[in-house]
């Protein structure tokens, strides 16, 4: 699940869903899907986005372990960081990061690289984001995900999707101003496994 300022989307990716972006795609094309919403004001630039580098994962890890918490997980710095360092040494994941005019972080979005078969194209998928809880209601969250679309267009992907919780209603009306429809048509489905903690 993913929403505006704590976001944890659960990996997905079945080839029927994969499908399904080919319709919107051809939707988009056609004009019938927004591709961003008008009329929108554009949140303030009070903070910069940024992509992170493995020199900002300190500062990343402690929104990260914050946003864990959020989804019932024990508030561990050390592990948000390792996870990150991981995903970013091996170029697995972007992290895009919000820092306020004294430097501060107050927001990251992780996006993960995927492939869309249906199109023969790279894809991403917009797994987690989350804002501070004092820089809410600032526009950050619509920078980072404006940053998300830049940088996937950049990268040549068709599209970003993601998840967030249906009773979510304040992020489902920031995804939609940003541009995302939501999916009515297909079903979830996801098992879980017991793998073994990953190795560095």
């Amino acid at each position: 699940m993913l929403g505006a300022t704590g976001a944890a989307a659960r990996p997905i990716g079945s080839q029927s869903r994969y499908c399904r972006r080919s319709h919107i795609q051809r939707a988009l094309r056609r004009g019938k899907l927004p591709v961003m919403a008008s009329a929108v004001p554009d949140p303030p630039r009070a903070v910069a986005i940024r992509r992170a580098t493995v020199a900002d994962v300190g500062e990343v890890a402690e929104l990260f372990a914050l946003y864990r918490v959020f989804y019932g997980e024990a508030h561990d710095v050390a592990a948000a960081a390792a996870f990150l360092r991981a995903r970013l040494e091996h170029d697995q994941s972007t992290v895009y990061l919000a820092q306020s005019q004294d430097g501060a972080v107050v927001g990251f979005a992780q996006v993960y690289p995927t492939f869309a078969s249906v199109e023969l194209a790279p894809a991403w998928r917009l797994n987690d984001l989350y804002v501070l809880e004092t820089a809410r209601g600032q526009g950050v969250a619509a920078l980072l995900l404006r940053a998300v679309r830049e940088g996937a267009q950049d990268a040549g992907a068709v599209w970003i999707d993601l998840e967030t919780a249906r009773g979510n209603v304040k992020a489902q009306r920031l995804y939609e101003r940003e541009g995302y429809t939501r999916d009515d048509e297909f079903l979830h489905y996801v098992t879980s496994l017991d793998a073994p903690r990953e190795r560095d």
